[in-house]
């Protein structure tokens, strides 16, 4: 009976062969299929009997080509003989995969179908195209077998046991939510049941060992199940632990696999963080207990074969929060009544009516950046300029692995938002660099196609880390001097907003290669003053959640950072808290900055040489590490023009890592 599908591969693809048996695991799992190849032949067996046995069993045929294939003897002089015959009498489906370049249209292969396109090989992609390619190549193979119908179990109260050979898989979720915990629970003891080690937080306190623990479980771990619900959603502590488990899949191989499950939760993620890691992923859905087997069961067969990300680029938008009273965390939408205009906001609108070059946006996180930046372009909007929005921040490592597919991506992003018909990749040089490439294409195909265009770029610190950086950043120079060396290529239509939050020359060896320096100083983004933070206080609807009394001592406990000025206000009139309740529990696990804090726990116990410099600075010491100094302001937790001006950001900030980071030390 032909009943399965037989692999053909040259050994020294063997490689390969394993990345395809990886994904057709779904497949395997879900449906009555058989698929072999010569791995399954036992020591002590004839393998040329049991290849025989396999070939007359075949109903689909699966080549793997490449010059070692088609150079095979064995391959050639047998397997393909018998497939071919068995194709003719229309027993076999014959597909070819293209491992790599290869004669093949010199032999019968050309024949047949190719599973993917043999002018992009597999061993020519980069790892997140081979991805794709492998999906597409699992669907043809699951063509080719027939109409077949999935062997799942509607009530999986058995559901398929996977081969966890003791693998760790970390539960991530925000604490004293409900019904999360109870969800947490369930699937711990479903996975453990099933043999996975689980590791869960729910024991431990916090600290800075608590932070380490949590990272290092998070970096080892085979997967990371995050629990996505409407406290979650909104926690820094779990925007923080999820970044941590994407940053080190990017740097082993996929692993850990990242399976989200939202709990009763359906809307928009709103934490940037979150939304540019897990909107890129399928997820799981569990919406009461009636879904408790179903969701054992997906995630059990997700652990054998993990989601695939969502193979499209787009933009996060800024979203608006619904409800009553608006929420404080994300961009501030662009109809909030919560805005507060700086003087930044006139600079910087001045700037992009007056057509300048570059305009440089600097401020720590969560100081308000991306709000003034939203409203920055729709003014342009508004005034008919083009804009294309670019936000590094939604980019996977792929996307960023090489200056190639940096510029490839920022192309692709570009044509999506200007409409254009024209795509970087359809007309990218092999023979000349990256950075001439992407040059090209502005000049000829961008910038003819608008009168003006506002090109904004935010979380360039992304850039910082990678090699190719000072090429990047000398590119953005040089569109800037082309307006004055070259009037004829349209350069002067485009203005680059670069948003940042590091000090650049820390990481730009060349200033003559750098953006940074040029044109005006860069628009640094303050701190609320108490006139201020007074306006954000009586745009709640009454009454207001402070006295104006109470307004000076609310400033000093949360420094006038715009992110805590909201958050403590909204928790206050969403809680029904006096101030006096607010600033007893602000520096606690528990209180109302409680995963705000965590969040900073965690990345100082990243970096024993950033720990020690805050507890310095704390102890009264002066910073005299000016690259410490820099990073530590970047993260928002001192403020200062100088390492020798150095303090830390507010009281709350200084309580509460007065007492973890001391704690035991």
């Amino acid at each position: 009976m032909r009943d399965q599908i037989f692999i053909s591969y040259s050994r020294e693809n063997k490689k390969w062969l394993q990345m395809l048996e990886l994904y057709l695991k779904p497949l395997i799992a879900t449906h009555k299929i058989k698929v072999w190849s010569d791995a399954e032949i036992q020591p002590g067996k004839e393998w040329e009997r049991e290849i025989a046995d396999a070939l007359e069993s075949a109903r689909v045929a699966v080549l793997l080509v490449s010059p070692e294939f088609l150079g095979s003897e064995f391959i050639t002089k047998v397997e393909l003989p018998a497939l071919l015959e068995a194709s003719n009498k229309g027993e076999v489906q014959i597909l070819w995969v293209a491992v790599s370049q290869s004669a093949f249209k010199f032999t019968e292969i050309v024949r047949f179908q190719a599973a993917n396109d043999p002018k992009e090989p597999l061993d020519g992609l980069k790892k997140a195209e081979r991805g794709e390619a492998m999906v597409e190549i699992v669907e043809k193979i699951k063509e080719a077998y027939g109409k077949i119908e999935p062997d799942i179990i509607d009530t999986p109260e058995e559901p398929r046991r996977p081969s966890s050979n003791g693998r760790l898989v970390v539960l991530l979720y925000k604490r004293n939510a409900k019904p999360d915990e109870n969800v947490l629970e369930l699937i711990a003891a479903g996975l453990r049941e099933h043999g996975y080690r689980v590791f869960i937080d729910k024991h431990l306190r916090p600290g800075v060992r608590w932070a380490q623990e949590i990272a290092q479980n998070v970096r080892s771990a085979y997967a990371v199940i995050p629990l996505v619900s409407a406290a979650s959603s909104v926690s820094e502590m779990f925007a923080f632990e999820i970044e941590t488990a994407s940053d080190a899949a990017e740097k082993q191989d996929g692993i850990p696999v990242i399976i989200p499950v939202r709990v009763k939760f359906e809307g928009p993620l709103l934490d940037e963080t979150l939304s540019s890691i897990l909107d890129q992923i399928n997820y799981i859905s569990w919406r009461g207990p009636q879904d408790d087997s179903v969701l054992l069961s997906s995630l059990l067969n997700s652990l054998n074969s993990p989601p695939e990300p969502k193979s499209d680029v787009n933009l996060p938008p800024i979203k608006a929060a619904g409800g009553p009273l608006e929420p404080p965390w994300g961009a501030v939408p662009l109809k909030s009544k919560f805005y507060i205009e700086r003087s930044t906001d006139g600079v910087f609108h001045t700037a992009l009516t007056d057509n300048v070059g570059i305009v440089l946006v600097k401020g720590a996180r969560q100081m308000g950046k991306t709000s003034l930046l939203a409203r920055g372009l729709q003014q342009m909007r508004a005034a008919g300029v083009a804009v294309v929005m670019t936000d590094l921040q939604a980019l996977n490592g792929a996307r960023m692995e090489t200056a190639e597919a940096l510029y490839l991506t920022l192309g692709q992003m570009i044509a999506k938002q200007l409409e254009l018909t024209d795509k970087l990749s359809d007309v990218w040089d092999s023979d000349d660099s990256p950075n001439f490439n992407f040059q090209n294409y502005l000049r000829r195909y961008v910038l003819p196609s608008v009168s003006r265009l506002v090109w904004a770029l935010d979380e360039v610190d992304r850039l910082f880390t990678y090699d190719y950086q000072n090429d990047v950043f000398g590119l953005s120079r040089s569109i800037f001097n082309l307006r004055g060396l070259d009037p004829e290529g349209g350069w002067e239509k485009l203005t680059q907003i670069i948003v940042y939050a590091t000090e650049a020359h820390l990481f730009i060896t060349d200033p003559h290669m750098s953006p940074f320096n040029v044109g005006d100083e860069p628009i640094k983004m303050a701190d609320f003053s108490n006139e201020q933070v007074t306006q954000v206080n009586s745009r709640f609807d009454p009454p207001a959640p402070l006295a104006d009394s109470e307004i000076p001592d609310f400033c000093d406990l949360v420094g006038g950072h715009p992110y805590l000025v909201r958050r403590g206000l909204y928790e206050m009139k969403k809680r029904g808290l006096r101030f006096s309740e607010l600033k007893s529990r602000a520096s606690t696990d528990e209180g109302p900055y409680g995963d705000h804090l965590r969040r900073i726990l965690s990345m100082l116990a990243r970096d024993r040489d950033l720990r020690d410099e805050v507890r310095h600075i704390i102890g009264g010491g002066k910073s005299t590490d000016e690259a410490k100094f820099y990073r530590l302001r970047s993260a928002g937790l001192v403020t200062g023009e100088a390492p020798q001006d150095a303090r830390i950001r507010c009281e709350v900030y200084r309580d509460y890592l007065q007492r973890r980071l001391f704690e035991n030390h």
